[in-house]
């Protein structure tokens, strides 16, 4: 593989105020975050390739930062994020790509920032420092909204899976920023959540319906898309509540459901919340309700407990690439499998998340004709609808919003199966 750096964000002196949503930050001062104070990191990393090509013939590269998750408390997204991000560079890096008349192939700084905005943050002021063009993440939406501000004002391209970045994009007034969120949105008639109530309305025999989601914007965001679905469906919403992110005994919110008696129980959006809420709803014998996983959720979360739930949905929020009897995934399978040794597993699909999307960059700097420009590159990404190794149908419209068709996985009496959500 060509061109990769990892590291993992170093401690930067910056005050911690709280995030949008979980915590709030709000950045001041210093330099103890893995650099000299000047243009050179101290961390063993070097300055990015300049996106020039070369006088003397050597390798053009286009420098690509990448502010990922890959441990702490969202390692089970950042680490596939990781590996995708890795597999699309490759995949790019193979052939390399023409840009008026020069082939050029990324260079890659993967940096960990280990769940942590303070570290996001830090990541992110070295790249500006640094000199990047091209930023992506970071994917957990309260490490992205900080981080996001600390360079907005930049002339560079972020993109992102971010629940949060969709907000930034439908709060901004006129041309959009130099940012493309990566997911279908999870709200609006044609979101995620809509289509997930719609089928779930339609497949199931489900009168009412109970709602437990976390106290935070994307929390926020699907109690009332959730509520709105079911009503439009004819499910009556009988408890809704929301809870402490740092929340895990769960066992009061259970024992108000069962006084609620609801057919079908929305919990989530992370594994880190949904899993121990099945445990303890299993100890609390509280098991006949469908339970679905909000955006975010995954099998991870009823993995040793399919003798107890029965009924067990979640979203694929891009495509399911653990399903072997899928062709539109199998390429992809066999370069992670050959990369990693292993074949991708349940969580797999968050890879996605970053793959089409880098494959899709390479394809938009060589239609724009320039690596140095991240406006042309945006414009031109707009109208990427093609390139090689495509797994997802993903395309940006206009507002820098995804589109493309997500799944439904349904676990039934230990099984998975897998539909598109069209």
């Amino acid at each position: 593989m060509v061109g990769v750096r990892r590291g993992r964000g170093r401690p930067a002196s910056w005050l911690v105020m709280g995030v949008v949503g979980v915590l709030a930050l709000s950045a001041c001062g210093g330099d103890d975050d893995g650099t000299d104070g000047g243009d050179q990191p101290t961390d063993g990393t070097a300055a990015p390739t300049d996106t020039q090509p070369p006088d003397d013939g050597g390798e053009a590269t286009v420098a690509i930062g990448a502010n990922v998750a890959n441990t702490g408390g969202a390692s089970f997204l950042g680490s596939e994020w990781a590996k995708a991000i890795e597999l699309a560079v490759d995949q790019v890096n193979e052939t390399g790509f023409e840009v008026d008349g020069t082939t050029y192939t990324f260079e890659l700084d993967l940096q960990d920032n280990q769940s942590d905005p303070e570290q996001a943050i830090s990541i992110n002021q070295r790249f500006v420092r640094d000199g990047y063009q091209y930023i992506l993440g970071p994917g957990l939406s309260t490490a992205f909204t900080p981080a996001w501000e600390s360079v907005a004002d930049q002339e560079i391209l972020v993109l992102t899976p971010a629940t949060s970045a969709g907000a930034v994009l439908e709060a901004a007034e006129g041309q959009p920023p130099l940012l493309f969120h990566n997911h279908i949105q999870e709200a609006g008639e044609d979101g995620r959540i809509i289509r997930m109530t719609n089928i779930l309305g339609e497949e199931y025999d489900i009168a009412s319906a109970a709602i437990l989601v976390p106290q935070d914007p994307p929390g926020e965001i699907h109690s009332e898309v959730f509520t709105t679905g079911f009503e439009e469906n004819g499910v009556e919403v009988v408890y809704s509540e929301f809870f402490d992110p740092e929340q895990r005994d769960f066992s009061s919110f259970i024992a108000a459901m069962q006084q609620a008696d609801p057919d079908i129980v929305v919990v989530g959006y992370l594994d880190q919340w949904v899993e121990p809420f099945l445990s303890q709803a299993i100890e609390a014998g509280f098991t006949d309700p469908i339970f679905v996983g909000s955006p975010g959720a995954g099998f991870s979360s009823v993995e040793g407990k399919t003798d107890s739930i029965s009924t067990y949905i979640w979203s694929v929020t891009t495509r399911a690439v653990d399903n072997a009897d899928d062709p539109q995934v199998e390429p992809y399978r066999a370069a992670y499998e050959a990369k990693f040794g292993e074949a991708p597993g349940p969580n797999g699909f968050w890879g996605l998340s970053y793959y089409d999307p880098i494959l899709m960059l390479a394809e938009a700097m060589s239609q724009a004709g320039t690596v140095d420009d991240p406006s042309a590159v945006a414009e031109a990404l707009i109208g990427v609808d093609s390139y090689d190794g495509r797994v997802l149908d993903l395309t940006y419209d206009e507002n820098h919003r995804a589109h493309y068709t997500p799944q439904l996985a349904v676990m039934q009496d230990g099984a998975v199966e897998y539909r598109d959500a069209g």
